[in-house]
């Protein structure tokens, strides 16, 4: 019987992805506050750093997914299984 390796890309599931995006923003945050003693000086610490910007956009484009998510289970409830592989198929070619 073959085995089909699979990466560590396709094996990440968004509770993963969620739990490293917010601990990498409670690591950024913190860094910012220990390194700063005012809140203004931490902020601007936060938005002169790219590294620190970078994780905040992702902590963002999280929180839209979780909204996103929430809207469509408040608006259209559970999806169907057959709804589900529609969503994940990939695109048909052009």
């Amino acid at each position: 019987m073959h085995r089909r390796r699979v990466s560590f890309a396709m094996r990440l599931t968004f509770g993963t992805y969620a739990a490293v995006s917010v601990a990498m923003t409670a690591a950024v945050v913190a860094n910012a506050a220990l390194h700063q003693p005012q809140f203004y000086l931490a902020c601007v610490y936060l938005v002169r750093s790219n590294g620190s910007l970078m994780v905040l956009y992702n902590a963002v484009a999280m929180i839209i997914i979780v909204a996103a998510r929430l809207l469509q289970r408040l608006f259209f409830g559970p999806l169907r299984p057959n709804e589900i592989e529609v969503r994940r198929k990939p695109a048909p070619p052009a």
